[in-house]
């Protein structure tokens, strides 16, 4: 959308196609657009007016596999977050790596670097996954437990925000977490209307 013009362009292509719960939009630090559709991976070519395919990650998963969440990292990489797992696109060789992480079924919600070399993944259901970008291993994997009153309040995540005080925000179902990296205790900030308070955007 063009707004002096007030027009729209059009791109298309025939296997670019959104679900209700698939689907995700990426600006990159080049200027270029790439795409989630329920096909696989797109990019805009904006002198063509069309879209670019490259195709999905073979992650084998036990149900249809929806893409939630388009990522770039600080040294380029493409993340792609799954309801059934994670993988990283890197744009020079054009190719994917699916990301094994033993013992945790990763329904990816919300991704984000944070510090740098470490990729925060919020998933539905299994918590908070901190990952090494850089040596390919998780860092830590922090999930509620009622018995530690100062950790995650909550194992399914919605969404994930750095401010200009590089605090990290976490959005959880039933509130809002602050994670403090030294200590790697998580305050929270209480809710006012108890489980009827959900953050899914911060």
């Amino acid at each position: 959308f063009d707004p002096e013009t007030e027009a729209f362009e059009h791109y298309y292509d025939d296997k670019f196609s959104v679900l209700r719960h698939d689907g995700d939009i990426l600006l990159t630090k080049s200027g270029d657009i790439w795409l989630m559709g329920s096909e696989g991976l797109f990019k805009v070519d904006k002198r063509n007016k069309s879209l670019i395919f490259y195709g999905s990650p073979d992650i084998k998963a036990d149900i249809s596999l929806d893409g939630r969440e388009l990522y770039q990292d600080s040294y380029g990489n493409i993340w792609v977050g799954y309801n059934r797992g994670l993988a990283v696109f890197n744009t020079e060789t054009l190719s994917f790596e699916v990301i094994d992480i033993p013992g945790v079924v990763l329904d990816v919600t919300a991704l984000k670097e944070y510090p740098k070399d470490i990729l925060v993944i919020g998933t539905a259901g299994t918590g908070l996954v901190l990952y090494s970008i850089s040596k390919r291993q998780v860092v830590n994997n922090f999930n509620y437990s009622p018995s530690d009153p100062k950790g995650i309040s909550g194992s399914s995540v919605y969404s994930l925000y750095v401010d200009k005080a590089n605090n990290l925000w976490i959005g959880l179902f039933y509130g809002l977490n602050r994670i403090n990296p030294q200590s790697q205790r998580f305050p929270l900030l209480q809710n006012i209307c108890s489980s009827q308070f959900s953050l899914q955007t911060v």
